[in-house]
């Protein structure tokens, strides 16, 4: 009975332990990508949490990388895409005075390929990542929906509209956002993320032919139209259709 017990309560610790870390992966990347591209972030503390969430990751990536003796697979390619951007946007203010504070993005890129090294840390496993990956994309999608189905006042996506006067959530009302094709054009979360989603389940699909799996790639499928981005679109859709024709012809009779 009591080993019963102690079994049972394992494998709960295990799933809370295991929920808590994805939990915690969609929050830090909601954070990482400002709040999905959310209007208001930078009007708010949000802007200051980003900033310590980058510390943080360099300070942790960076510890593990020190205290770890153990080899850690593509170490060295990962410290090549942190040092690049940073050397990047040095040679940018050097020759051609570009001020750091424009060239944020180039940091931040570098702090996000530490994260790498986060994972280690936190023993984060493959199937934990994937999950995380799986709801923030779902998450996108949701409000991608939502916004093209109501564009009116839309939060995500917007960009940097203060060239049009518009500095508050409260100027946003009644505007909506460019149209293309007939669609509003908003640039919500990560679209190579949702790329990524899609040729996951396109792969699964060829492991199991699942309802579930369908209705996932026809997600992502529209999720990467609702981008708009002709260049994306077409480069995406061609690699599809390839690689559906390719795993068609792999598949056995």
């Amino acid at each position: 009975m009591n080993l019963q017990y102690q079994s049972t309560s394992g494998r709960l610790y295990y799933s809370l332990r295991k929920n808590v870390k994805i939990i915690l992966i969609v929050v830090y990347m909601i954070i990482m990508t400002n709040g999905l591209g959310f209007f208001g972030w930078n009007l708010s503390v949000g802007k200051n949490i980003t900033y310590i969430f980058y510390f943080a990751t360099l300070s942790i990536g960076g510890y593990y990388l020190i205290s770890n003796k153990k080899a850690v697979p593509f170490r060295n390619l990962f410290l090549a895409f942190f040092v690049i951007p940073i050397v990047s946007a040095y040679v940018s203010s050097v020759f051609y005075n570009y001020s750091l504070k424009i060239q944020w993005g180039s940091f931040a890129l570098s702090f996000g390929f530490m994260t790498y090294f986060c994972l280690y840390y936190f023993r984060v496993s493959k199937k934990t990542l994937i999950s995380a990956m799986i709801i923030f994309s779902l998450i996108t999608f949701v409000i991608q929906l939502y916004q093209v189905m109501y564009p009116d006042g839309a939060l995500f996506g917007r960009g940097n509209l203060a060239e049009y006067g518009i500095t508050s959530i409260q100027d946003l009302e009644g505007v909506i956002a460019e149209t293309d094709r007939g669609l509003a054009r908003f640039s919500v979360g990560l679209n190579k993320l949702q790329m990524f989603m899609l040729f996951l389940f396109l792969y699964k699909f060829t492991q199991k032919q699942s309802w579930f799996n369908i209705v996932m790639i026809v997600v992502f499928l529209s999720s990467i139209f609702f981008y708009q981005t002709r260049q994306l679109m077409v480069a995406c859709y061609v690699v599809f259709i390839l690689a559906l024709i390719g795993s068609l012809h792999s598949v056995k009779p």
